[in-house]
């Protein structure tokens, strides 16, 4: 009998970092009350759509964090994930201050993640903002103690395949409801195209979810976003994207 080896899982084994040149990243997207009758971004960090959500400018910007909670303070360890100003991958690691916001190291072109880092979990809510003006890009709720923001964009040394799209929607009693669930892509310096739009339709007391094989490679530095168009309040989304991503030879 043979046994079940990783290697035979190419999946498996690209999460495991056994595949060189390649990694694999898996975008978590929540939105507790879909807004009825318009199409916005599926994330909790407040109600945007394309237009108006606050993408860093080119070059990066800086950013800082911050809590809700005057008790989320150096025993808060977060860790913050995303783009430095040339487009490539950088993490740090941060101590929160309550609510003083604490300015990130140097400029970041995106901020794709926060996560609770130690042993001591945040009380607030927690927000990177713009320092420029203050608009919240990602916030780690309470109940989740990380993000989840349906917005992400390809490393400027990598390509992207995106591999498994799969959206759920679930609504507590009240009348059939369905839910337009887009994927969109914008190269730089371009505009959001739609490229796939799934339905999610909830009758009587059932919670849809779709599981879909996307076939489509992304080339760098292309944003990401997830929107929700639902004709009726009181939806709860969350969507989940795997994305497998190759080292760009030079």
């Amino acid at each position: 009998m043979t046994s079940f080896k990783v290697e035979h899982d190419y999946g498996a084994a690209v999460s495991l970092g056994m595949v060189s040149g390649v990694s694999s990243t898996n975008i978590t997207a929540s939105l507790i009350d879909a807004p009825n009758g318009s199409e916005v971004i599926i994330t909790d960090a407040g109600v945007y759509t394309e237009e108006t959500f606050p993408f860093l400018d080119d070059g990066g910007e800086s950013v800082h964090i911050v809590s809700t909670s005057a008790s989320d303070t150096s025993d808060v360890i977060m860790l913050c994930e995303g783009l430095d100003g040339d487009g490539l991958e950088v993490s740090q690691v941060v101590q929160l201050n309550g609510v003083t916001p604490v300015v990130l190291d140097g400029v970041w072109y995106r901020i794709t993640q926060i996560t609770t880092a130690g042993d001591t979990k945040h009380i607030g809510e927690v927000t990177v903002n713009r320092v420029s003006n203050g608009n919240p890009i990602v916030v780690s709720l309470q109940s989740n103690q990380r993000s989840t923001s349906g917005v992400y964009t390809i490393p400027a040394n990598k390509r992207a395949n995106l591999k498994t799209l799969l959206p759920s929607m679930i609504r507590d009693g009240g009348a059939d409801t369905f839910n337009i669930t887009r994927l969109k892509v914008r190269l730089k310096g371009s505009v959001f195209v739609s490229q796939f739009a799934r339905a999610l339709a909830r009758q009587g007391n059932s919670s849809p979810e779709l599981n879909n094989l996307l076939p489509e490679v992304i080339e760098p530095l292309t944003d990401i976003i997830m929107t929700s168009e639902a004709d009726s309040a009181g939806q709860q989304l969350l969507v989940r994207l795997a994305v497998a991503l190759y080292d760009i030879k030079t």
